[in-house]
This record gives C-alpha cells, sequence and structure tokens, in this order.
C-alpha cells in the first residue's frame, strides 16, 4: 500500500513537473557585435506560437514556454532571414540564454518575406502560409499551388490535393465565380494570397453542428492579404501565333475589403480555358498524368475555340445581409477525330472491333449563382442559394469501324446528328438556431432541383457482314435510319433536419431526420426504317413513356465526445428506402421495390499534436440506378452493342471506411500525407453482356449482384534536403477493384490492379533558377475467375524535367517530358516526347509588361493516348490534340494598391 502511495506521489509530481514551463531570452546583434533594436523574433513549437520584438538593447523575452523543442526566427529588414531550431535541458526550468547573430543582406532592395511555418493542421483543414514558398514575379493562384506539398496541378487545370480532386475553390470564406476552381487559380495573382487552406469540407450544416457524418469533398479556401483586400488588380493578354493561333484574355478586379467585383473574359483557339465549363477535361477529353510536365500546354483532346465571359460579385450591405454570386457563359466548339480499340472477350472468343470516328461539336453554358446570407439575430442565420444553368449542344459525327468475331466480319459505316438543351435550376437553404442554452443547437438543410434534358438524334447506320466459313464467303448488307427524341424531366428534394444537446462540456447528443425524394420521367420515341431488299430487317418504332420514383427516409443518432484532443462520434439510423417504376399511361403495371436499412457510423479524429493527426471513419448510403440501367425497352442506337434495361433492379447499398494520417515536422520542415479507404457494395449494379451466336453483335443488360469491393491507399512524403532550395517529394498510389460482372450469364470476378510511384524533385535557387525532376511507374494488372478470358499486364513509365530561369529582365523556360507504354496496342506516336519552350522579356515599372515568344510541341508529337478496362472489355483510344504552333503574346499586370504607387 505504501509503495502504490509513494508511486503515485512520484508520477504526479513527474505529471506535474512535465506540465511547468520555462521563460527563454536572448540577444540579437550584427556581424559587428552591435545589438539589434526592433527585430522580429518568432517562436514555434508543437504547443506554442509566441511573437515579439527585441528592445534597444538587442534584447527578447518569451515567458511560460512548455515545450522543450522549438525553432525561433529572427528578421529584420536589411539582414537574412535566420531560422533556428532548439532543444533546450528539459530538466532546466528557469532562463535558457541564447545568442544570434544576423548577417546583413545582399540585397536590401528586396522585400524580406517574414518566416511563417509552411504547414498547419487544424482538424479537417490543412492551411500552407503563401510566405514560405517562392514563386515569380507575376505569378498565379495555379503556380503557388504546384509549390505545395501534397497538390498537383495538372495540365488540364484540375487540382488534385492529397490524392482527391478538388471540386470548388473559395476566396476569404466566399465562394468565387460560383466555386470553379480554374477561375481561381488562373486568375488570382499569388503576390495577393496569405494562405491557402485544403479543407475536408461536409457541408454548412456539419460545419455549424460538428457531426461529420456524409463524405467530405476536397475544397480550397484563399484567404487574402490583408493589406491586399482593398485595391484593384487585373490582367491584359493578347496573342497571335502560327496555323492561325490566337489568345486574348482580360481581368479586372476590384476588392475594398467586403465588397469584391471581378470581370474575366477570353477568346481562344489554343485548347485555353478561364473556366471550368463543367468537366474541365472538354469534349472528349482524357487527363493526362500529373508526370507530363507540360505547363503552358493544354491536354484536352481535340481542338477547341472557346469564347467566355464572366462577372463575380459580393458585397456586404448591412451587419446582417451579405450577397454574393456571379454569372458566366462559356461557347466552345469542339474537333475530335481518333480511333478506339475494343476488346471484348467471351468464354467462345474476342470480339475485336476498331473504330474511326470525326466528331464536331457546338457547346454553349450559361450558368447564374447567387448566395444571400443574413444573420437574423445574434443566434439565428439563414443562408438561401439559388442557381441557374441552361446549356445546348449542336453535334455531328461520322466514322467507320470493323468487328471481327472468327470467321465473321463486319464492316460498318455510321453518321449522327445531335441537338440537346438542358435548362436547370437548383436552390439550397441552411437554417442554424442556437438556443440559449449553451450548445444546444438546431439547424436544417433543404435542397431543390428541377431539370429537364431533351435530346434529338438522327443515327444512320450502313454495315456490310461476311461469313468465310464458307468456300464462297456470304455477304449481307444491312442498313438502319433512326430518329431518336429523348425527353427527361428530373425532380429532386432532399431535407436534413438536425437537434443537438450538450451533455456536459465535452459531449453532446444530435438527433436526425433525412428525408430524399427523387422522381424521373421519360419520354423516348424512335422510328426505325429498313431498306435495301428483303435481306434488310426493318426494327419497329418503339414509344416509351417511362418513370419512377426514389424515396428515402433516415431517422438517426448520434453521440459525440470532444475534448482538446480527441474527437469521436457513434451514431445509427433506420433508413427505410423505396424505389417505383411505370409506364405513365399505365401505372397498375408499376414495380415497387422497398428495403431497410441498418446504418451504424462512427467517426474518431486524434490530435497527435499542433501539427499531426489522425482520423478514422466508417458510413452507409445508397445509390439507386439510372434510366439508361432501368428502361424496360432496348435501345438499339448501336446495333452492333443493343442495350437491355432492367425495371427490377434494387438500388446499391455502399458500406465505406476511410483512414487518414497528415504529419508535418517542424524541425526538418517533412510532411507526410496518407489515406486509406475500403469500400464493399451491396447489390452492386453490373453488367452482363452476351454474343449473340454467328454474329459479330453483342447484347448488354444489368443486374444486381453481390461481392464487389474496392480499396485505394494513397501516400505523399516530402521532406527539404536543402532548406528552401532542394526538396524531394515521394508519392505512391494503389487501387484495387473486385469487380463483379456476367459474361454470356456467367460470373467472371476481374480483379484490377492500378498502382503508381512517383518522385518530384525541385531545386529553386533565389530569384534566378527554379528546375523540376518528376518521374512515375504506373502498373495495369488485370485478371479474370473465367479462365477462358485473357488477363493483362500493362505499364507506363513517365519522365519529365521542366525550369524556367532568369537574366536581369530576361527569363527562359522549357519542359519535356517523355512517355513510355509497354503492353498496350501499338500505336503511332503512343510514346510521345513532347518539349515546349519560350523566352520573356519584361518592361515597364514593376516588370507590368511582358512579351512572350512561345513554342509549342517542338516535335509535333501530341496525342492522347488511353487505356482503359471495364469487365470484359478493353478500350484503347488515340485522339488528336493540338499540335505544334509558335506563338507571341503580350501581357500587362494592372495593379493598385493603397500602399503602392
Amino acid at each position: 500500500m505504501r509503495f502504490s502511495i509513494c508511486f503515485f506521489l512520484i508520477s504526479l509530481s513527474f505529471l506535474s513537473y512535465g506540465q511547468q514551463t520555462r521563460s527563454v531570452s536572448g540577444t540579437v546583434q550584427d556581424t559587428a557585435n552591435v545589438n539589434l533594436d526592433g527585430v522580429t523574433v518568432r517562436l514555434v513549437s508543437v504547443s506554442d506560437t509566441l511573437t515579439t520584438t527585441t528592445d534597444a538593447d538587442g534584447t527578447f523575452y518569451f515567458d511560460r514556454v512548455t515545450s522543450s523543442e522549438f525553432r525561433l526566427v529572427f528578421s529584420l529588414f536589411g539582414f537574412q532571414l535566420q531560422d533556428n531550431f532548439y532543444r533546450v535541458n528539459p530538466l532546466y526550468l528557469t532562463n535558457q540564454l541564447i545568442t544570434v547573430i544576423l548577417q546583413p543582406q545582399r540585397n536590401i532592395l528586396k522585400e524580406v518575406v517574414v518566416f511563417a511555418v509552411p504547414i498547419e493542421i487544424r482538424g479537417d483543414t490543412v492551411q500552407y502560409n503563401a510566405a514560405a514558398y517562392q514563386y515569380g514575379e507575376g505569378a498565379l493562384l495555379e503556380e503557388l499551388l504546384k509549390k505545395l506539398q501534397g497538390v498537383e496541378v495538372k495540365r488540364s487545370g484540375r487540382v488534385v490535393a492529397h490524392g482527391v480532386p478538388v471540386s470548388r475553390i473559395k476566396v476569404n470564406n466566399k465562394e468565387f465565380f460560383g466555386g470553379d476552381v480554374l477561375t481561381a487559380t488562373r486568375n488570382l495573382p499569388a503576390e495577393i494570397i496569405e494562405n491557402v487552406q485544403i479543407i475536408d469540407d461536409y457541408g454548412d450544416q456539419a460545419n455549424f453542428t460538428g457531426i461529420k457524418n456524409s463524405s467530405p469533398e476536397k475544397i480550397i479556401n484563399i484567404t487574402i492579404k490583408e493589406d491586399r483586400n482593398r485595391g484593384m488588380f487585373g490582367q491584359v493578354t493578347t496573342g497571335l501565333g502560327t496555323d492561325h493561333r490566337y489568345i486574348g484574355s482580360v481581368s479586372a478586379n476590384s476588392f475594398d475589403n467586403d465588397k469584391q467585383l471581378s470581370v474575366l473574359g477570353s477568346v481562344n483557339n489554343t485548347n485555353a480555358s478561364l473556366f471550368s465549363f463543367g468537366d474541365i477535361t472538354g469534349a472528349g477529353g482524357r487527363e493526362s498524368s500529373s508526370s507530363d510536365l507540360s505547363s503552358m500546354i493544354e491536354m484536352d483532346d481535340g481542338i477547341n475555340r472557346t469564347n467566355s465571359v464572366g462577372m463575380n460579385f459580393r458585397n456586404t450591405l448591412s451587419e446582417k445581409i451579405t450577397m454574393y454570386g456571379g454569372y458566366v457563359f462559356v461557347n466552345r466548339t469542339n474537333e475530335t477525330y481518333g480511333t478506339t480499340d475494343i476488346t471484348s472477350n467471351f468464354q467462345s472468343g474476342a470480339i475485336v472491333s476498331e473504330e474511326t470516328s470525326n466528331l464536331h461539336s457546338v457547346n454553349d453554358r450559361h450558368s447564374l449563382t447567387w448566395n444571400v446570407e443574413s444573420k437574423l439575430s445574434d443566434r439565428t442565420y439563414l443562408k438561401i442559394s439559388p442557381t441557374l444553368t441552361y446549356q445546348t449542344n449542336d453535334g455531328d459525327s461520322d466514322g467507320v469501324s470493323t468487328v471481327e468475331n472468327g470467321l465473321l466480319t463486319t464492316s460498318g459505316q455510321i453518321s449522327s446528328i445531335d441537338e440537346s438543351f438542358t435548362p436547370r435550376g437548383e436552390l439550397d437553404m441552411f437554417f442554424n438556431h442556437r438556443f440559449k442554452k449553451e450548445g444546444r443547437r438546431f439547424s436544417m438543410t433543404v435542397h431543390g432541383d428541377l431539370s429537364e434534358d431533351d435530346k434529338e438524334n438522327s443515327v444512320s447506320e450502313y454495315n456490310v457482314h461476311i461469313d468465310s466459313s464458307y468456300a464462297a464467303p456470304l455477304r449481307r448488307i444491312e442498313r438502319y435510319s433512326q430518329s431518336l427524341f429523348n425527353d427527361r424531366d428530373v425532380k429532386n428534394f432532399s431535407l436534413r433536419a438536425s437537434y443537438i444537446e450538450p451533455i456536459g462540456e465535452k459531449s453532446l447528443i444530435e438527433i436526425n431526420y433525412e428525408h430524399t425524394y427523387a422522381s424521373y420521367k421519360n419520354s423516348r420515341k424512335t422510328f426505325n426504317i429498313g431498306s435495301f431488299g428483303a435481306n434488310t430487317p426493318v426494327s419497329d418504332s418503339t414509344i416509351l413513356d417511362y418513370a419512377y420514383q426514389y424515396q428515402l427516409n433516415r431517422a438517426g443518432f448520434n453521440f459525440q465526445y470532444n475534448d482538446d484532443r480527441t474527437t469521436y462520434t457513434i451514431g445509427f439510423g433506420l433508413q427505410p428506402t423505396r424505389l417505383v417504376g411505370y409506364y405513365t399511361h399505365s401505372p397498375d403495371t408499376a414495380t415497387n421495390k422497398n428495403y431497410l436499412n441498418f446504418v451504424p457510423s462512427l467517426r474518431v479524429a486524434y490530435k497527435i499534436n499542433k501539427f499531426s493527426n489522425f482520423s478514422i471513419h466508417y458510413q452507409g448510403r445508397n445509390n439507386q440506378p439510372d434510366f439508361a440501367q432501368i428502361q424496360p425497352v432496348q435501345d438499339r442506337t448501336n446495333s452492333q452493342n443493343i442495350i437491355f434495361g432492367n425495371p427490377l433492379l434494387k438500388s446499391e447499398f455502399i458500406n465505406q471506411l476511410s483512414l487518414q494520417y497528415r504529419s508535418f515536422a517542424l524541425k526538418s520542415g517533412n510532411s507526410f500525407f496518407s489515406s486509406l479507404t475500403f469500400q464493399n457494395i451491396k447489390d452492386k449494379i453490373v453488367v452482363n453482356r452476351v454474343s449473340v451466336p454467328n454474329t459479330t453483335k453483342q447484347w448488354t443488360s444489368y443486374q444486381n449482384t453481390s461481392g464487389y469491393f474496392d480499396a485505394n491507399a494513397y501516400y505523399l512524403y516530402s521532406l527539404s534536403l536543402i532548406e528552401e532550395v532542394l526538396n524531394v517529394n515521394f508519392s505512391g498510389s494503389a487501387i484495387y477493384t473486385n469487380n463483379i460482372s456476367y459474361i454470356n450469364f456467367q460470373k467472371n470476378k476481374g480483379r484490377y490492379l492500378v498502382y503508381t510511384q512517383g518522385l518530384q524533385a525541385s531545386v529553386m535557387q533565389d530569384d534566378w533558377l527554379d528546375i523540376d525532376f518528376r518521374g512515375s511507374y504506373t502498373l495495369n494488372h488485370t485478371s479474370n475467375s473465367l479462365v477462358s478470358l485473357h488477363d493483362n499486364v500493362a505499364s507506363t513509365w513517365m519522365f519529365g524535367v521542366g525550369g524556367k530561369t532568369y537574366f536581369g529582365k530576361w527569363a527562359f523556360s522549357f519542359d519535356i517530358s517523355q512517355r513510355v507504354n509497354n503492353g498496350y496496342s501499338d500505336f503511332i506516336n503512343a510514346n510521345p516526347t513532347l518539349l515546349n519552350a519560350y523566352f520573356e522579356r519584361t518592361f515597364l515599372k514593376n516588370n507590368r509588361g511582358a512579351i512572350r515568344i512561345q513554342a509549342y510541341d517542338l516535335f509535333n508529337q501530341n496525342t492522347g493516348f488511353s487505356h482503359d478496362v471495364y469487365g470484359n472489355e478493353t478500350y484503347q483510344t488515340r485522339n488528336n490534340r493540338l499540335g505544334r504552333y509558335f506563338l507571341v503574346s503580350l501581357n500587362f499586370r494592372l495593379q493598385k494598391f493603397p500602399d503602392l504607387k
């Protein structure tokens, strides 16, 4: 007993001892041992972030420092920034004395950047301090993002953060141009940015309640420097090139704290974009790997001519009301031609087809977004967000194909004319009320969505069938002419209400309810005409009016505990769902499916220290079939692949488990990000492909099955070998899918592994050299449980070097990349070498003007190549892309801030 008491007292004393603080002081001098007054001194540790300045005697003093390991950063105009790491004796609690000598700044004409900790991890937010990264004068946000650990910027402009695509972007916590990523990254200057925050966003309701049960989306929030949040800035660019290439763009921004106005416009035929235009890869686009270094060339398939204009507005009308939103119009014309090889493996052999197509499309899109935020009282908040979009598309295509199945061959020609228009209106409302009792809250989210999709298609198909199994091959001709009219009306409504009651200081309970209703009405008319004599089959015309509704109700309960380090939420929900489908002219023939799911949920987040955390999250959700899968009639748009819908399909239920670990080392500046996600899908909707005997045709239908799962792992390790000079990133990902499909009604387990390992090294030397080395290896491995199906192994090596160097007012930039594919079809230029370069000369005050001579794809090898596997089918596609040309451009940067002349 005495031993236990003694042990308890000793442990208590050590615990108390570990929580004591120490003081840190010192003197700052120059190389002549003269004490320096006014030096900014910043102390950063796992538990402390403190700032002070030296007095007239050059001394500084910090009281109550809790950590025995910390960094001290010293900065003073005219002297070099000094950043030192210290480890003091943890048993020594009195004054820790430090003496520092500052070296004179070699070039005092340049601004001394105050040190900022590069990365701070705050729960679901990773914050990058822009002051800790170097970028060229006049650089845009896109260039800054490329410097951040764990952030990739694809050639198309798509941003991927910690392995997840970024879906939206905000400026000062408000959406900028509707959250469009490209608009912000290619228009906001890097010099006005203070912080870049990568956020796992669970929505407005979760941000207010703290209960995070849904899947997050990855968003970026940009915070503007306080001294740059008032002023005007923008730029004008114009250029002409060979092969009739041209580009012109203008951006004008006026920021006055809470009042902002931005106007943007662009015309070009160089595949460049100021706006994402929905899918930023463009019509028919396939995104290239990040190891293709050419940031100066757009990698959309085909040739795009784009005209765009947009306006964004924000104003605080009063202390209680803020309004912001914008309008965007984009007109895009695309011309794409290419070749696709498709291999469909069946038990009896493979059906191999080669298709060559030419596509021309014109797409117009109008988008209007608006937000009204109101603080109805000190305790009540309301946000209303309407969105209106209108999109039209006119396109025509033609192509030829050859399909072989053993001794059977079908040669075909197909052409089509497509017209569509899609109006859509959305309304989101969020309401939150805090009661007088601390922690008691009620919130509600409402979403409404009305859309219409009207399409008209005219398809002409001419096929020649040859059977070589006879001594004299048999030849048969088919011709189809189809007119298709598709009308689709969609109504979506969802509501989620949450009531939170605190239990003590660290715990709370939530009672929530969710209702989702979706209604789809589809009208499809097909008129088929056969010709060419008696041997040509005539398909009857079909008229379909089919509707289906999906309804979900969910009642749930959550318990949450919070302290300084740990947050965990445990909950469950009862979720009945209903799926009803029927012919609109005969609703008595309805199919009715009802299900009840018990959905547990778990989320644990642990803060290891100020710079690292760990989280684990489980959730379940439903996914309903779409119209193409559920329609009860045949789709004969492609006579070689007839599609049968299945109105008896059930909705899928997805179980998902996610783990995430993030860490930043204060002493070394190294960072590590990793994630692992596992999914199991009950009643997975899969395809059943059937080869039609004695033909080159296939039938495709859909059904539910079990056994599907996938896993996705990602990591990034970033380290600084020579601080602010040499940085190295190791990254890797692995995706394993156990996919289920049916081949001629036999179940097949397709096991797909895609593994990628990448290495990037960047060197930046002051303001005269910035060079980047990248390499990656990707392995695609496919195996099947049906022994009659072929396994496949393919790989890709990617290598690249890009750099920029400065000679006074001159700059030279280049990037070259090489792709090496193995195990793919022998396409011409499937392994392209891409080289781009430019010379630039700046002029005017503060280098506001620049003239650039650019060369794109000097070897003229830019082609779009892709390899995809879906069930028993392997697709290999090669499309045209913008090739070699030269461009001369002028750029003028305009800016006026209160502190700048």
